[in-house]
């Protein structure tokens, strides 16, 4: 409980300070108001019931508007960023094909996934050949990097030190992975948003795996 009310005070500050603002001013106008008429405040003229609960009913409203629209775009954000169109994929990847996963949908017809079998581990070790090299962003991504950040709006990010595969097969019957740095911004305006349009209408995935 107290967790979630500190996720909503940190993610609506700017909210509840609006809101708070709100009721302090219409507090000081009502009041210096009442002043000038030469009137006795009471409990009751201060915090007039229908005025107050105007106040609390808009800001609800605005709010619960708000968390709508953010919740039907983070539903969307997903699909924007990485495409479910595997058809599309396989065919993107034609010269791929022959090793891409096959299976067998509900009706016994054969489909093709868009995941290509690079090598087979089974009976193989593992070595990882470790760099401390850091990833460097192709100038074409590093120009766009504010609308591609912009497609994890809703997506709660943070930066970080992440291990990167930079290659991997099979040498001298090992399984070998070579790795290296990047940072956890680095992925996100990278696979993590390969398929999202930039303004001029293209994406990463058009720009780096021409068909």
């Amino acid at each position: 409980m107290w967790q979630w009310l500190e996720d909503f005070g940190r993610e609506h500050k700017t909210d509840i300070i609006h809101f708070l603002l709100d009721v302090i001013f219409f507090l000081i106008i009502f009041i210096s108001q009442r002043f000038s008429l030469g009137k006795t405040l009471t409990a009751g003229d201060v915090f007039d019931i229908t005025a107050v609960t105007s106040v609390i009913l808009a800001f609800i409203l605005d709010f619960a508007a708000s968390g709508l629209a953010r919740i039907i775009t983070n539903y969307k954000e997903d699909t924007e960023k990485l495409t479910t169109d595997y058809k599309g994929l396989v065919n993107r990847y034609y010269d791929d094909q022959e090793r891409m996963v096959r299976t067998a949908d509900l009706n016994g017809k054969e489909v093709i996934l868009p995941v290509v079998v690079d090598a087979w581990t089974y009976g193989r070790d593992f070595r990882i050949e470790d760099s401390r090299n850091e990833y460097q962003l192709p100038p074409a991504t590093a120009g766009h990097f504010d609308e591609l950040f912009s497609a994890h709006s809703t997506s709660n990010v943070y930066n970080n030190t992440n291990i990167r595969v930079d290659d991997w097969g099979i040498e001298k019957n090992e399984f070998v992975l070579h790795t290296s740095r990047t940072t956890y911004f680095n992925s996100l305006v990278t696979n993590r948003a390969m398929d999202y349009k930039l303004s001029n209408g293209i994406t990463m995935r058009d720009l780096f795996e021409c068909v």
